[in-house]
């Protein structure tokens, strides 16, 4: 008995062409499938396999480098002149008390910075101890500020910081910080710009907002480099400012 074998479907397909094509022509080659593009049994990831492996970056997680999240929080505009200048070379020309400052500070940093994170406020607040104290949290005043941040009797008792013979919270750390950030947060809201909300944390609320007045009825800018104000004041935030600088680009 003669056993006939089925033709494949592309057999089927190759004969209906020839039979369909006018005489003498002939029939155009059937495509063959290319194993590396369609895959094979053999290896059915080639393809997959020759990909680069493009590394998972979780953003949300903050980096290790302390200094690195300082820098990805700075978001504060930019001040620029020759106040800034002198104050950057000063810090430059005394590498030994900004490195003293910067020891310091490695032991209240990082609480700062976390406590800044939360509140999504800028990071160059982060700074400003090192304007105020150098990170010197029994640092005493002529004013009777005192501590890191150098809170004044009133404005450490507005923001409930207890203050009595045996108990100063001024000088501690966690309460003073979370005062401070409460009080420039407050001035930021008041101002509706960040470098008149750290003159008022130097000059006061009131005498900047006087010097704004002021100049809107003289139809003068009302921007921080425009006021007129205190020499201490008019040095504070470009001390800031460089610090920032030299935090950015450390080399």
């Amino acid at each position: 008995m003669l056993s006939l074998a089925l033709p494949s479907a592309m057999a089927l397909d190759a004969l209906k062409l020839s039979m369909s094509m006018p005489n003498g022509a002939e029939a155009a080659p059937t495509a063959v499938a290319d194993p590396v593009v369609a895959g094979s049994a053999a290896s059915p990831n080639k393809v997959e396999d020759d990909l680069p492996t493009i590394p998972f970056v979780d953003l949300t997680i903050p980096p290790d480098d302390l200094w690195q999240r300082v820098r990805n929080g700075f978001s504060m505009q930019n001040l620029s002149g020759p106040l800034v200048t002198q104050r950057q070379a000063w810090y430059l020309n005394n590498p030994d008390s900004l490195k003293r400052t910067l020891e310091r500070s490695r032991r209240y940093l990082f609480h700062i910075v976390t406590e800044l994170e939360k509140r999504g406020m800028p990071t160059e607040i982060a700074l400003l101890p090192f304007v105020e104290s150098s990170f010197n949290p029994l640092a005493y005043s002529p004013a009777r500020a005192l501590g890191m941040w150098q809170f004044i009797p009133s404005t450490g008792k507005t923001y409930n910081l207890q203050q009595n013979w045996w108990l100063d919270q001024r000088r501690d750390i966690v309460a003073s910080t979370s005062a401070a950030l409460d009080y420039l947060q407050y001035i930021y809201e008041m101002h509706g710009d960040w470098h008149l909300a750290l003159a008022s944390y130097n000059w006061g609320e009131g005498a900047v907002g006087r010097a704004v007045e002021k100049n809107q009825r003289l139809g003068l800018p009302t921007d921080y480099a425009s006021l007129k104000m205190p020499q201490e004041t008019r040095y504070y935030v470009p001390a800031l400012q460089a610090l920032k600088n030299i935090i950015a680009e450390p080399q």
